[in-house]
C-alpha cells in the first residue's frame, strides 16, 4: 500500500466542480479543442429537459443518479497497458465518447440551472 493519501473518485472529482467546469472559463483554449464534430445545437436538449436535470441536483435521490453517471463516465480512468496500438486507439474512441455524453449532460445541467434562474 502506499503511503500517500486515499480518496475515492467521487472526493477527488465532485460533481459540483465538475459543472462550475463547464460553467466557467476554464482552461484557456481548451474549449475550442474539446468541441464535438456534431454542432452543439444539434446537441442542445429541449428548454424544459435542460431545467428537468438542473432540477434533479436538488433532490437527493436525482443527485445519486447524477453521480453515478459521473460515477461510470468521466470518473473512470482511461488504462491500456499491454495492448496493441489498434487496441489502444479503439479504446480511447470508445472512453471518448462515454465521456462526450456526460459532457453534454453537464453542460445542460448548467444550462438549465441559467434558465431557472431567469424565471
Amino acid at each position: 500500500m502506499s503511503g500517500g493519501p486515499q480518496f475515492g473518485k467521487r472526493l477527488s472529482q465532485p460533481l459540483d466542480m465538475m459543472l462550475d467546469q463547464v460553467a466557467g472559463p476554464g482552461f484557456v483554449g481548451i474549449d475550442k479543442l474539446m468541441e464535438p464534430v456534431v454542432p452543439r445545437e444539434r446537441l442542445q436538449a429541449p428548454d424544459e429537459v435542460a431545467k428537468t436535470l438542473a432540477k434533479l441536483l436538488l433532490y437527493p435521490g436525482g443527485r445519486a443518479v447524477l453521480e453515478w453517471m459521473m460515477d461510470i463516465s468521466l470518473r473512470q480512468h482511461f488504462t491500456s497497458q499491454g495492448q496493441s496500438l489498434e487496441a489502444v486507439a479503439l479504446h480511447a474512441k470508445q472512453k471518448e465518447g462515454i465521456d462526450g455524453f456526460a459532457a453534454v449532460i453537464l453542460a445542460e445541467i448548467v444550462r438549465g440551472q441559467q434558465l431557472l434562474e431567469k424565471e
